[in-house]
């Protein structure tokens, strides 16, 4: 992967913790500008400090957080590069056999998994076709 990346602009959603703070602390090794975003303020801020990135807070279900985040990388970066939808949450409540399910839970769990990826998706691509060619990663992780 050695020079790929770059000086390029990325955003980890789901940053602070687990998969995403590994996938940021490699992009930082390899040289990019690592946007970590996640509603973890203080795991988020300390890793973004950790590797020279710059923490954004961002419930990836909310559109106008989307819309807020998008425009401060505008405004701090220029433009973005590329984004890694890794944000994603599992039941809270014990919520793993169907016939347990709590609704309300069922509901936050697509508003982040489904819907985050979908409005991460549509509020980057703009950003990210100023730039140039992008890239869109979308995963999830669930930490524990």
């Amino acid at each position: 992967m050695t020079g790929r990346v770059q000086a390029k602009r990325v955003l980890v959603t789901g940053g602070a913790t687990g998969l995403g703070a590994a996938i940021a602390r490699r992009l930082a090794e390899e040289g990019a500008v690592v946007l970590v975003a996640d509603i973890a303020e203080v795991a988020g801020a300390a890793l973004a400090s950790e590797i020279g990135g710059h923490f954004y807070r961002l419930d990836v279900s909310s559109e106008a957080g989307w819309t807020a985040v998008i425009a401060a990388i505008a405004r701090d970066f220029g433009g973005l590069d590329a984004l890694v939808n890794n944000a994603g949450i599992a039941s809270s409540k014990g919520g793993e056999d169907i016939e347990r399910i709590d609704l309300a839970d069922l509901h936050r769990i697509f508003a982040v998994n489904v819907d985050g990826t979908i409005l991460g998706c549509k509020h980057a691509i703009p950003l990210m076709a100023k730039s140039g060619p992008g890239s869109i990663v979308n995963l999830s992780s669930m930490a524990e």
